[in-house]
């Protein structure tokens, strides 16, 4: 179901005009600064397109189904222009050269900052290009008398002068930039915490190798040992053999470990046992250190 809030003539909005009127319907319909931010740069690029190669156009906004999601919401912004339309509609939307040697980067850069992008060629002429972007998962079902309440709401707003919009768009950007570093603050913390996990997993991984080494070496050199001690140098490499394929499950799970998923659960153990596993393990590392 699509409900139309309003819509503007390209010919008459500058681009500061629709970028702003872009970014006021955002806020109304509950979207964050950040996708406000993304929404009115795509409408901008592609308004620009409209005017500078399709002659003119309007700007549609409309509430209406999420494309590809059951039961959500997008806000949905229609950029349709007069000129002679788009030859290649697939290398527009790839980025691929068309068959004039032109990259399409207007539409590609868009289709990167909203969740959802199209362009048609309607039978009229012209160019569609129709960008979506999902509304928060509390915003309900919008009706007519809801767009028409939203667009009474838009139309009073005096839109920014160029130089509050220049201010604006700087705070936009600042924000932007600060995000922009909080991820990448975060991003770095989880690859520490992956090379940390890597580290400890090789050095935990050394152990009980050099103790199956050893027990090999020990069963090579002594072909008539007893029974009993065969059955006991066996019984330490099938320990160290379990030990060895749960720090391979436990290597597996680095993804998680990039996402900072894992979770960390106490549980009493047996200090005796421990301590005893663990010299059993190093055992093979300390007697290779002792021929050295």
């Amino acid at each position: 179901m699509r409900n139309a809030i309003l819509s503007t003539v390209l010919a008459e909005a500058d681009f500061t005009t629709v970028r702003s009127l872009t970014r006021q319907v955002s806020e109304l319909v509950g979207l964050d600064s950040l996708k406000q931010t993304r929404l009115a740069t795509a409408v901008s690029e592609i308004s620009r397109n409209a005017v500078d190669h399709g002659k003119g156009g309007t700007v549609e906004f409309l509430i209406e189904s999420a494309p590809h999601l059951p039961y959500a919401r997008c806000l949905t912004v229609e950029v349709r222009d007069s000129g002679p339309g788009i030859d290649d509609l697939e290398a527009a939307l790839t980025g691929y050269r068309s068959a004039s040697g032109k990259l399409p980067m207007g539409i590609v850069s868009s289709k990167r900052l909203v969740d959802h992008l199209s362009i048609e060629r309607p039978p009229e002429g012209g160019t569609l290009v129709r960008l979506s972007m999902n509304l928060p998962a509390g915003v309900g079902p919008v009706t007519a008398h809801d767009a028409q309440r939203l667009a009474r709401t838009i139309q009073p707003l005096k839109p920014f002068s160029p130089y509050k919009e220049l201010e604006h768009q700087n705070r936009e950007l600042l924000r932007v930039h600060q995000e922009l570093k909080d991820q990448q603050f975060e991003l770095e913390r989880a690859d520490e915490r992956k090379n940390q996990f890597v580290k400890t997993l090789a050095h935990e991984l050394r152990n009980p190798l050099s103790t199956l080494e050893l027990t090999l070496t020990l069963l090579r050199r002594k072909p008539d040992i007893g029974q009993e001690e065969l059955f006991k140098r066996l019984d330490v490499m099938g320990r160290q053999t379990a030990q060895l394929s749960r720090l391979v499950s436990e290597l597996m799970d680095v993804a998680r470990v990039s996402e900072g998923k894992v979770e960390l659960h106490r549980q009493p153990a047996e200090l005796n046992l421990l301590t005893a596993d663990a010299a059993e393990m190093a055992s093979g590392a300390v007697a290779a250190k002792s021929h050295a």
